[in-house]
């Protein structure tokens, strides 16, 4: 819509990006290895999967989408 300077969404995006950036660190600080250990290895699996079902699926859609515009 435009309703916003280019200079103004630029800067928004790079706050956004730093915001976002923050909030993983900060959860990744709280995290410890001996919760991690204590979960054992089903839910790493399940994270491994679901973070490789994410790629394919993004990038099928990717491709989809690709081919419809063209």
């Amino acid at each position: 819509f435009h309703l916003l300077p280019a200079s103004v969404v630029n800067m928004l995006n790079m706050l956004d990006t730093l915001l976002l950036a923050m909030a993983m660190a900060a959860l990744g600080l709280t995290t410890h290895i001996s919760a991690l250990k204590n979960a054992g290895a089903k839910p790493l699996v399940m994270g491994l999967i679901l973070f490789i079902w994410l790629i394919v699926g993004g990038g099928a859609i990717n491709l989809a989408v690709h081919h419809l515009m063209a």
